[in-house]
């Protein structure tokens, strides 16, 4: 790990225009759901430059005082009083939020990392070379044109270390820099975070404080009421803290409850093979450690184990449905429930009246119980969420990195609990990088040693691009609004059949691959048939030749009028849409850009749907075959999902103004949106879609 220079040296070599002070006086911060505020009242001063570990027990309100210090808190949703020094300078801040998807702005890996200098309006022909000096700093190696979706919780997290390094910030905020990293991963970050904290000021979030040795040279102590405890000396600290010990037992394997022989398992979301021949048995008695390096596959073969994925070949056994628990790497994935308390009994495969007392007590819920799930902080969801699961009392507990965002205390009761959970018969499989896991594991599979590699560029195939995704949004927004005007030309059932026929034209046009054509083809097609019926039921009309002609025509108006439409946002690129708009048209750039990145975060909610599903059905909650059952459990899920996008509404928003839009009326864009000669072709598809029906209404009358 690299040393940076002594304390002394340090403050000398602080460059004034980036390193700032920051003096906080008398900070509180209620929320509405609390009595009591969540942190404060804090009065902290930190010289230009300094470089500190923020540490307290889980739940202290660490992340808050980082987002405060940043001025990144919604004084809608927060009662602030007190004084930040930083909330005047207008400092460039650089911000990790704790769970890593909260910070991806933008539809691609290179888009993300270039929104930051995009906002402090970078040139263009500057800004790529950025980028790319930002990966190589950030060791990330995905593709810049890879979507940001489709990456592992620790792939994300070395991405927006990229995006905070291409803003060049003079104060960090780092929430659990590394905590989802291999050590290779984690070593190459904290090189960086102290190659650039000799000129700027920095504040790291870790329960591992043993990792920033020679990086950071003080710690703020937090109380577990939100309060200041204590500033000391980095080493001080370190001297202060007592060991920790991993729970240990004497090995008693039992029976196999889960078998992976020759198994190889699929990419996500991919037929590409990503593990190779894995063999693993989960036993009770045992906990089984799955490690490697961030991304290599440890979440895709939790879920194989969880029954919620085929694998590509080989032997896969399982336990009976419901006896199996998985808590997913984001634990906000896992809470369905108003409060703790009824968290706990949420799932009907706990018993009404189970004794929970000793998981509340274990995990320290008690605080909490009254509490909603989504206002409580990132250990307190994850202790919650294992509690829940253990209350379940499976026979397999499958847990993603359990111990991201615990401090020492409460990290070592999660681990006796889950150790207690073995002990008491249950099968344990657990991905983590955290070493106290591994030691504790009774087994540990190297999941890298079936990991295929990549393949090579050269040796995926290149499809062409479809036409209708290679010309200016604009005027696939022009062939949508063409659908709306051909449609007024539809009065008759033989002219509205004819007015298909541009439709029929551009579906080839809009995507080389036949499903997202279908996607959105199949709903207007729906439309329109439940049209025609309704018009049939209003009008007694089954039996009229009359009333048939007009319903039809109804539903050839509908398709003319939305089909085109639909068909071309699947050629519409949110972000090539909002470069059209932006640099294309007078609309104000900083609402464009917003807008584009709700559309993208939307792009989030399919995933999160998926994940919520398979978590309700493991816990016993999915739908039952009637249908009430059903629609009270489309609208749990639907409720779900309004919530997850209200939530990511703030954090989306926090992310984007740490990395300088706030400010930004006026922006550079990491790539050119023109009008090209091909365009044309796309405007005269567009008078094709208004002509086909008007010409056939002049023509039939």
């Amino acid at each position: 790990m690299t040393d940076v220079l002594a304390r002394g040296d340090q403050v000398a070599e602080v460059s004034g225009h980036r390193a700032v002070s920051v003096d906080v006086e008398g900070l509180t911060v209620g929320v509405p759901a609390r009595d009591t505020p969540i942190l404060g009242p804090i009065d902290l001063h930190l010289t230009a430059g300094a470089r500190a570990l923020v540490t307290g027990p889980s739940g202290a309100g660490k992340t808050t005082l980082l987002h405060a210090i940043g001025g990144l808190l919604d004084e809608e949703s927060h009662d602030l009083t007190g004084h930040v020094s930083t909330w005047d300078t207008g400092v460039n801040i650089g911000l990790l939020q704790q769970e890593p998807i909260h910070s991806i702005v933008a539809a691609t890996c290179g888009r993300d990392i270039a929104f930051g200098p995009e906002n402090h309006r970078v040139p263009r022909q500057q800004m790529w070379s950025i980028v790319e000096d930002s990966r190589r700093r950030a060791r990330f190696t995905i593709p810049v044109d890879h979507s940001t979706t489709k990456m592992s919780g620790g792939q994300m997290q070395r991405l927006v270390i990229a995006g905070i390094l291409a803003t060049d910030p003079g104060l960090l905020l780092l929430d659990e820099p590394i905590s989802m990293l291999d050590e290779e991963s984690a070593t190459a970050i904290r090189d960086e975070v102290a190659r650039m904290a000799h000129d700027r000021t920095v504040l790291v979030v870790d329960h591992h404080p043993d990792q920033w040795r020679g990086i950071l040279d003080q710690v703020v102590e937090l109380t577990d009421h939100g309060t200041l405890k204590h500033i000391w000396d980095f080493e001080d600290y370190l001297d202060s803290r007592e060991p920790t010990e991993t729970p240990r037992h004497a090995v008693n394997a039992g029976e196999t409850v889960a078998r992976a022989v020759a198994l190889d398992v699929h990419r996500p979301q991919c037929d590409d093979v990503l593990l190779r021949g894995v063999e693993m048995s989960a036993r009770r008695g045992y906990i089984t450690a799955l490690s490697g390096p961030s991304g290599v596959g440890k979440s895709t073969l939790l879920r194989l184990l969880a029954g919620l994925d085929a694998p590509a070949d080989g032997d896969l056994t399982l336990p009976e449905p419901g006896h199996t628990a998985w808590v997913p790497q984001n634990p906000e994935n896992y809470l369905v429930a108003r409060t703790a308390a009824d968290e706990l009994f949420a799932s009907p495969l706990v018993a009404e009246d189970a004794d929970l007392r000793g998981l509340v007590k274990t995990f320290g819920l008690t605080p909490i119980l009254d509490s909603h799930p989504m206002t409580c902080s990132g250990g307190e969801k994850r202790r919650l969420a294992i509690a829940a699961a253990l209350a379940q009392k499976p026979d397999l507990l499958l847990l993603d990195e359990p111990t991201v965002g615990l401090d020492d205390d409460r990290g070592t009761s999660v681990l006796a609990a889950i150790r207690a959970a073995a002990d008491s018969g249950v099968a344990v499989v657990v991905s983590s990088h955290d070493p106290q896991v591994i030691e504790m594991a009774d087994e540990v599979v190297d999941v890298a040693s079936y990991r295929l590699p990549d393949p090579a560029p050269a040796q995926k195939p290149q499809e062409k691009s479809a036409f209708l995704t290679t010309i200016n949004p604009l005027v696939v927004l022009l062939i949508a609004v063409a659908g709306i005007v051909g449609s007024l030309f539809v009065r008759s059932p033989l002219i509205g059949a004819i007015g298909l026929i541009p439709a029929v034209i551009m579906a080839p046009m809009c995507s080389r691959r036949v499903k997202p054509v279908v996607v959105r083809t199949v709903p207007v097609l729906i439309a329109a048939v439940m049209l025609v019926w309704t018009t049939l039921l209003l009008h007694n009309g089954f039996t009229s030749p009359a009333v048939w002609s007009e319903a039809i025509r109804q539903g050839l108006r509908i398709l003319v009028f939305v089909l085109p439409g639909a068909l071309a946002s699947a050629a519409v690129d949110p972000t090539r849409f909002g470069d059209a708009l932006a640099q294309q048209t007078p609309l104000p750039q900083r609402p464009v850009v917003a807008s584009v990145a709700g559309v993208v975060r939307m792009g989030h909610l399919g995933d999160q749907w998926r994940i919520q599903s398979d978590v309700r059905n493991l816990r016993g909650m999915g739908p039952k075959r009637s249908p009430s059952s059903r629609i009270k459990y489309m609208s749990s899920m639907t409720f779900a999902m309004v919530l997850y996008a209200l939530r990511s509404s703030e954090v989306l928003s926090r992310a984007m103004d740490s990395r300088g839009f706030a400010t930004a009326t006026q922006r550079t864009y990491a790539v050119e949106s023109r009008w090209r000669i091909r365009d044309l072709w796309g405007v005269a598809l567009a008078v094709l879609v208004v002509a086909v029906p008007a010409v056939a209404a002049a023509l039939i009358g």
